[in-house]
């Protein structure tokens, strides 16, 4: 008989446990999970290939465990133990013990899986055993998993966060830290040897058409803990698999010259050989990046005219399956320049281009020469030039395509008239967006037919289109509109990967919900694009700048001025992709001009805007530059530079956007709308109180009401000032109950303080007059903008709300506790019948405490009532 290991006896010492690995990161949430959460449970499963950290977490477990009540027993297993006898002489009894079985997979025999699932199920209430493997165990732990006594954990457990991998590779050289934690995927083993390589290697995430260089120490680690079991065969169908990336039952079979099938696959999964799922069924799988790279530089080496033999396979199979993306992709790497254009044409190059964003088509040198072959591929990589921001380029690109062809004539003999007509429709439409010219009623007609189209075959198609509409939608007014179409694009995507169209969707959405008078909401959306921007744009930081101008005024409407500079600061300055995002910039340099006023002054104000007027003719764009000048107008008129301000209204620019009558196309009512706001403020200061009303009513009142909800607040405003100062008063008031509760509701705490001092002048009039009010409204204005400065965020003035009344004498006004409330409804302006519904209780009943409310305030009417109650405080 062979020599046994040493068995770790009850009363071992704890130096007598495997040796924790240096450096050690603590997995202390897991074991809280394994040790307290599930009390229950007895028998603990761990399989997760080599490298996970399985015998690490044990050790840990024995550690924290060994001065407990059980004994506590270690073993590892091996070949000795791989005999029936052996096995049972080895294990003993588990009662009042904790047994912790390690390299389970070593046996091999199938009488000790048997001898060691009789042991499993013989273990007591009071004992616990815990067995780590890096292949799949014969243990038939399904019973006892349905009645909770054992739990089975895989590397989707064991993988580690991105704080562990940082704690874990925190001594070692590596300058790409996030490449490595990208590259790891959670991989202990595997985030080690990358970083150990150093400053002389970089992670790029693996593309068929190039291989990533592994490090050497990882090179030998899958040579010697990964692939060292497998037969020469099954090391072959490994190098092929990583080829393809991703494989599934139906792919394996039709491998050109292979007899491979499912239960290969499965076999191989069985030896912990990093296949992992990607999707619930399990149809899907693929290798770790790492390792898949390393195999495919592997079978390069030895047999690169195989390597691209199965990418043209690859090409062709996922093309005729109906998977474009890795159609194109296995068309680039096989070599072939001609077959790889004919693929792409045949995928819808065009679609591609906005499925994957910059990242498919570009791997591609220029098409042939030869538009009337490839048309799709010769209108994707125009799209791809505006992607860019070569708009110029592509522009020019497009007018002499459109030119050389007679109007697109010859593309359409390429039998694929109905793909070409649409996509040379939705590549107009990218340009007019990215030109920031206007998008009316014939084209949003033409986009909502392609739209109908794409809803029934082409999601990524739709969430484009959708994009385009968004914008288009709330140029025009139509914001509730470009929200559904929003929602739909996103919904269209929710099971397909197109990064750069999915960053433009999330950064549209979180515009038009801030329209909407949704801030929580846009920052969830800014967030989401936030984290999709680095794929989207690579590390050419435009995303970064868009998100941050989108963060920026965020931060500017909720009056967090520090964060609002910080971040516009940098972002407006930022050279990016500014055409096509006319609305976000535009709120950013109105933001950036603001608090320039605010926090630097006449200055500082003047330079953000030449630096805004500069970037308008740099890249030729009208409507920026002038809605530059309605800023000087606002600026103007704030520090009360009238004759300048007259002058900006009088201009040329401004006057045509003001002049009656001429509400121009919808795309340009934004413009006009901000122009009209503008002219009325500045009139109002010169207490030309006609004329403004004038510009006011010259609003399209369609595009105010369903429109951005900050533009509807300024209107709101200023026709609230504009009738009190007439003296129309009631007027004034309800139109103040509207702007307040409209930004109350919205959180803007910026605009109410632009505004406090003509809030505030028609708030006091209503609390002296008796004017019923909400509670909120009375609570925000009495407590909080009352007392305000222009510095305080949202949240200092939301807890000045806290309630600070002072107790009522009970000889000065002795109101029962239905009394009190019944007098706060009626403050709030609620009918006595609307009282009695409220409360239960019948409309006499309501009248009668009225009447006794009258009596012990000595008054004889509702507003008498209103206004002594919030004189002494009562409401």
């Amino acid at each position: 008989m062979a020599q046994l290991p040493v068995t770790k006896a009850a009363d071992a010492a704890l130096s007598e446990l495997p040796a924790l690995p240096v450096p050690l990161v603590m997995r202390q949430e897991l074991l809280t999970r394994m040790l307290r959460d599930q009390p229950r449970v007895r028998v603990w499963e761990i399989v997760a290939p080599a490298g996970y950290g399985k015998t690490a977490l044990l050790t840990q477990a024995a550690r924290h465990e060994w001065r407990g009540p059980r004994r506590l027993r270690w073993l590892t297993l091996g070949p000795a133990y791989d005999t029936p006898d052996q096995l049972v002489e080895a294990l003993g009894t588990v009662q009042g013990t904790d047994l912790f079985l390690d390299d389970v997979d070593a046996l091999r025999n199938p009488e000790c899986w048997r001898v060691l699932t009789d042991f499993v199920g013989s273990v007591s209430e009071d004992s616990r055993l815990f067995l780590a493997a890096r292949s799949e165990c014969d243990l038939k732990l399904g019973r006892l998993e349905l009645a909770g006594i054992a739990a089975r954990w895989s590397e989707r457990e064991l993988r580690m966060s991105q704080e562990e991998l940082l704690a874990l590779c925190a001594d070692c050289p590596a300058a790409d830290v996030s490449g490595v934690l990208e590259a790891a995927e959670g991989w202990a083993a595997g985030a080690r040897a990358l970083a150990m390589a150093g400053t002389g290697w970089s992670w790029q995430a693996p593309e068929v058409a190039g291989i990533a260089r592994i490090p050497d120490p990882l090179a030998r680690y899958f040579e010697e803990q990964v692939l060292h079991s497998l037969s020469e065969s099954q090391l072959r169908l490994m190098m092929e698999l990583a080829v393809l990336e991703r494989f599934s039952a139906s792919i394996v079979r039709d491998l050109p010259g292979s007899a491979w099938n499912w239960h290969d696959l499965l076999e191989l999964k069985r030896k912990g050989l990093f296949l992992r799922p990607l999707d619930d069924n399990e149809e899907w799988h693929r290798l770790h990046g790492l390792l898949a790279t390393f195999l495919r530089r592997q079978l390069r080496r030895m047999a690169s005219e195989r390597e691209r033999s199965l990418h043209r396979f690859a090409a062709e199979w996922f093309q005729t399956s109906g998977y474009p993306t890795e159609a194109v992709r296995h068309a680039h790497a096989c070599g072939d320049r001609e077959f790889a254009a004919a693929v792409v044409e045949r995928a819808g190059a065009f679609r591609l281009s906005m499925h994957q964003g910059v990242s498919v088509l570009r791997q591609d040198a220029e098409p042939p020469g030869r538009a009337h072959e490839y048309p799709l591929l010769t209108l994707g990589q125009i799209y791809l030039k505006a992607q860019d921001g070569r708009f110029e380029e592509a522009r020019a690109q497009f007018n002499h395509l459109r030119a050389a062809t007679h109007e697109f004539q010859a593309l359409r003999s390429s039998g694929r008239e109905a793909d070409v007509d649409s996509l040379v429709d939705v590549l107009d439409m990218v340009l007019r967006v990215y030109e920031d010219q206007s998008i009316d009623a014939p084209e949003i007609d033409i986009l909502e037919r392609h739209l109908e189209h794409a809803m029934d075959n082409d999601p990524v198609m739709l969430a484009s289109l959708a994009s385009i509409l968004c914008v288009a939608y709330s140029s025009c007014g139509r914001v509730r509109d470009a929200y559904a179409i929003c929602e739909l694009g996103l919904g269209s995507l929710r099971h397909h990967r197109a990064d750069h169209v999915l960053f433009y969707l999330h950064m549209q959405q979180a515009r038009v919900t801030l329209m909407l008078g949704r801030p929580k909401e846009s920052m969830l959306h800014i967030e989401h694009a936030q984290s999709l921007s680095r794929r989207a744009f690579g590390e050419r930081g435009h995303g970064e700048a868009i998100v941050d101008v989108m963060r920026g005024v965020l931060y500017y409407e909720n009056n967090d001025l520090d964060a609002a500079a910080r971040v516009l600061a940098s972002s407006l300055r930022h050279e990016v992709l500014l055409n096509g995002w006319f609305e976000l910039y535009a709120n950013g340099f109105s933001a950036a001009v603001d608090l320039a006023a605010l926090r630097q002054g006449e200055a500082a104000v003047a330079t953000v805007l030449n630096e805004a007027e500069i970037i308008a003719r740099q890249k030729q764009l009208q409507r920026l530059a002038d809605y530059i000048q309605i800023l000087r107008l606002r600026e103007a008129t704030r520090v009360g530079n009238l004759p300048y301000a007259v002058s900006l209204l009088e201009s040329e620019t401004i006057s045509q956007l003001t002049a009656p009558g001429t509400t121009g196309p919808a795309w340009g009512l934004r413009l006009r709308n901000a122009a009209l706001i503008e002219g009325a403020r500045l009139l109002l200061r010169m207490n030309r109180l006609r004329e403004a009303a004038d510009y006011l009513r010259r609003m399209e009142r369609r595009h105010v009401q369903d429109g951005d909800t900050r533009l509807r607040f300024s209107f709101e405003v200023l026709a609230m000032t504009t009738a009190f100062k007439l003296r129309r008063h009631q007027e004034a008031f309800d139109t103040f109950v509207r702007a307040a509760e409209l930004a109350l509701e919205a959180g803007f705490t910026r605009q109410l303080l632009n505004h406090r001092d003509s809030l505030l002048e028609v708030f006091e009039w209503a609390m002296n007059t008796g004017r019923p009010m909400s509670s909120r409204i009375t609570a925000f204005c009495g407590s909080a903008l009352r007392h305000a400065d222009a510095t305080e965020s949202g949240q200092t003035l939301q807890r000045r709300l806290i309630p600070k009344r002072r107790a009522q004498s009970t000889s000065e006004v002795d109101l029962s506790a239905r009394e009190a409330e019944i007098l706060s409804l009626v403050a709030e302006g609620l009918s006595t019948k609307e009282i009695a519904y409220r409360l239960g209780v019948s409309v006499s009943t309501v009248k009668t405490h009225r009447k006794k409310i009258y009596q012990k305030l000595g008054v004889n009417r509702r507003s008498q009532a209103i206004a002594l109650a919030r004189a002494k405080l009562i409401v």
